[in-house]
């Protein structure tokens, strides 16, 4: 199982070694500054494009969004929407198992920058206090994103979905919702998850699991037509 690992790895080293200069290019920003100190960067560079694109962006790390992929894959593969339904809920709770057990204590931009400076929150999103680490908007997004490019074979693809879960990450900090170690870290929760859970189901070869939902309406109609 150990070498069917690391074939399953290089096969997708390309997105895995993307990633790793992701992690590593929020490790080292936070090593060599401070996290309040790279949050007012952050909150300072804004426009009402940029806005209106994070509010938007923010929502593809929700719960919504991941049943909604859920659902639209059950008619691709079944094999496919259990593994995004098990990144997801599997990441999602560790997350918050996480925050409100083991870091119930880290508090959001919002807490930690008053009296010290004045943030600058966008028009009609509720800004959250506390339990900041780790984001999980973040845990989500990667666990879904990185899920979905081991599904494709286009590199362009591969790299798309990577940039969506960098995207998501980045509008948890634009809506000072999250520091960068929060976001930063939930992605790795929600990548690790998803070669985990994603390795692991593409070992289970049962037949059944490669059909879907538009297998068996196609099979119901064809015994329609014949009765």
């Amino acid at each position: 199982m150990r070498f069917i690992m690391i074939d399953f790895l290089k096969k997708e080293r390309l997105i895995l070694l993307l990633y790793l200069f992701v992690f590593a290019t929020g490790l080292a920003i936070m090593f060599i500054s401070e996290k309040t100190a790279i949050h007012l960067f952050i909150n300072q560079h804004h426009s009402s494009l940029l806005d209106f694109f994070f509010k938007l962006t923010s929502h593809l790390g929700e719960g919504l969004f991941a049943i909604g992929v859920v659902i639209t894959l059950l008619f691709i593969r079944y094999r496919y929407a259990i593994i995004h339904f098990l990144s997801f809920a599997i990441s999602g709770l560790l997350a918050q198992f996480f925050k409100h057990l083991i870091f119930p204590n880290c508090d959001r931009p919002k807490v930690v920058f008053e009296g010290i400076a004045e943030l600058r929150f966008i028009e009609g999103i509720k800004v959250a206090s506390y339990y900041s680490f780790p984001s999980g908007h973040t845990t989500t997004a990667f666990a879904i994103f990185i899920a979905m490019s081991f599904m494709v074979k286009s590199n362009v693809l591969k790299c798309f979905f990577l940039l969506c879960g960098v995207l998501v990450g980045y509008a948890r900090m634009y809506l000072s919702q999250h520091f960068l170690i929060d976001v930063t870290f939930g992605s790795l929760l929600g990548t690790v998850c998803a070669i985990l859970i994603f390795y692991f189901s593409t070992e289970n070869k049962n037949p059944k699991l490669d059909l879907s939902l538009s297998y068996h309406i196609k099979q119901v109609r064809l015994k329609n037509r014949v009765k």
